[in-house]
């Protein structure tokens, strides 16, 4: 699948590089994606031919400073007045009905937030999977810089800014960049202090920019979203899984709550795929037989959209103790109750996760590091997952927009007004 070449003008007078699939022959909602990974790696992508058979136009950005955009790449932080730019420029185009969405995971997950905040008037609603609420559980855990920056700066922005940039000698491809990460990566995260990297030398200044800030201040407002959850003014579904990164499930729960806190109708999250995974008449699963069954209709269909009430997870683990102390001190979980078998512990005021005693199966071969549990093997298999299915009410939507003082764009079927 090809895409055609588009030019996006941002206020500064630069233009970001954009491929645009589906017809332009008559109106339509528009999808946007922004990525730092590069704008061609969408080509195939199942997201773009879903969104497409469901009636969108679909825009695919490389963000500023990356690949085909103009400008220098500052992670993270031009795009939130980048992406109200990009929305309301699109949602001027002929082809575009005006309700323009978002979608994406991680980097793409996280210019979306970063965009909402701007208060775009023409984004219809957003999608972001895998995203942080706050830099201080992102690019500092605890007051300690997140190792994993290393890797993800040296393979994945490194080789695009050395050819910007001109700079000589070392990898000019994300793959080459991997293959000497797997050769040398060991090294270069052994060394100290942690600006001794001479791999990145000349190129990718905002990884040191950084490492020049280890301290909570005015430099890491930019990615702040929990002070500005009163700013958002369209629907935002939060996605995450329960074993990603660590600012992935700290983000979507922190970000689902405090939206919820600010505007609750235009708040919804999801942790993982499915229902109940014994049916809805297993043990503690409260959904009732009509709504375990009723059809989900995906969230970005032109016609409408379903929304998701998380209600419990359920775990079974080696050792239930550990687990819920592990949550406890990274996601500030409070345990709920403790029978000896197994603990309860809230979420919030909206859900909660039971770790259940039980024998684990440990694969024989687990690999070291990352992918294992905590103790070195895995340790916990997920056993229920609960949530409701609701339709989605504009009424609902539209009546928190007014008394917020904005104004809702266009009707809820994904027609022009």
């Amino acid at each position: 699948m090809t895409g055609t070449d588009l030019r996006i003008p941002l206020r500064d007078g630069l233009t970001l590089g954009a491929d645009v699939y589906g017809s332009r022959d008559a109106r339509a909602p528009v999808l946007l994606i922004r990525t730092p990974y590069g704008k061609q790696g969408y080509r195939d992508e199942t997201l773009v031919a879903r969104a497409l058979e469901r009636g969108y136009v679909v825009v695919v950005a490389d963000v500023r400073g990356r690949y085909t955009s103009q400008g220098e790449f500052d992670a993270y932080r031009h795009e939130g007045l980048d992406g109200y730019d990009a929305i309301e420029w699109l949602a001027t185009q002929p082809w575009s009905t005006g309700r323009i969405a978002t979608a994406g995971l991680s980097y793409p997950g996280a210019v979306q937030w970063l965009a909402a905040v701007e208060s775009p008037p023409h984004l219809a609603c957003a999608f972001p999977a895998m995203c942080f609420s706050s830099g201080r559980q992102f690019f500092y855990f605890g007051g300690a810089f997140d190792m994993s920056w290393l890797p993800w700066t040296l393979e994945n922005i490194a080789p695009d800014d050395r050819r910007r940039r001109g700079v000589a000698g070392g990898p000019q491809t994300s793959r080459d960049a991997r293959q000497w990460w797997k050769l040398h990566g060991r090294d270069a995260l052994a060394r100290v202090p942690l600006r001794d990297q001479p791999a990145l030398q000349g190129v990718t200044p905002f990884y040191f920019d950084w490492l020049d800030h280890p301290d909570d201040g005015p430099y890491w407002a930019f990615a702040d979203m929990e002070s500005q959850y009163e700013r958002v003014r369209a629907p935002i579904f939060n996605f995450s899984g329960w074993h990603d990164e660590g600012y992935g499930p700290i983000g979507a729960t922190h970000n689902f709550a405090g939206l919820a806190a600010a505007a609750a109708p235009l708040a919804s999250l999801s942790f993982g795929q499915g229902r109940c995974r014994d049916g809805y008449e297993s043990s503690g699963c409260p959904l009732t037989k009509e709504v375990a069954t009723a059809p989900i209709t995906p969230v970005f269909a032109p016609t409408g959209w379903k929304t998701v009430a998380f209600d419990h997870v359920a775990f079974r683990v080696a050792d239930y103790k550990k687990e819920a102390a592990f949550y406890a001190a990274l996601m500030g979980w409070k345990l709920r109750s403790d029978d000896g078998t197994k603990a309860v512990m809230d979420i919030g005021d909206w859900g909660s996760a039971v770790f259940r005693a039980a024998a684990v199966e440990t694969p024989a071969a687990a690999p070291a590091g990352r992918g294992r549990g905590r103790g070195g093997a895995a340790n916990a298999t997920v056993e229920s997952f609960c949530f409701a299915i609701e339709p989605w009410n504009a009424k609902t939507v539209e009546a928190e927009l007014k008394k917020r003082g904005l104004t809702p764009v266009a009707d809820n079927d994904g027609r022009a007004p």
